[in-house]
């Protein structure tokens, strides 16, 4: 399981402070939950490569069984709190295809997994 830093990660408007599970946007403390701070902690720490889900999970939960909605629901509640969107990403990108249910076909299950990429510095370039 991941262990906060004390590294100070700053990106755009944004302040993240691990070790105190904080997010700052300029001078407002942003309202995150514990378990998505330390999911942005990871992708921010490993800026602008591409993150396999199975990677975070281990990082992030350690030995823990975590479920890929609950992971999805971390992303989803990080770009939230970057004013961030998965149709138009500037922080973070999904990239490929995820499997949901492991009791799906073989074929179905040799999918590129999903992947996810932090982008520190907005670029403000959308895929399209």
């Amino acid at each position: 399981m991941m262990k906060p830093s004390a590294t100070v990660i700053t990106f755009g408007p944004f302040r993240l402070v691990a070790d105190k599970r904080e997010l700052w946007r300029d001078e407002v403390l942003l309202k995150v939950r514990a378990m998505p701070l330390l999911v942005l902690a990871y992708l921010a720490q490993h800026p602008e490569r591409v993150i396999p889900v199975e990677e975070l999970r281990k990082a992030v939960w350690g030995g823990t069984r975590v479920g890929s909605g609950a992971i999805r629901g971390c992303v989803r509640e990080i770009r939230q709190a970057l004013g961030d969107e998965a149709t138009a990403p500037h922080y973070i990108e999904t990239v490929g295809r995820h499997v949901l249910e492991p009791q799906l076909s073989r074929e179905i299950l040799e999918l590129p997994h999903r992947h996810t990429v932090f982008r520190p510095y907005a670029t403000g370039r959308h895929r399209h």
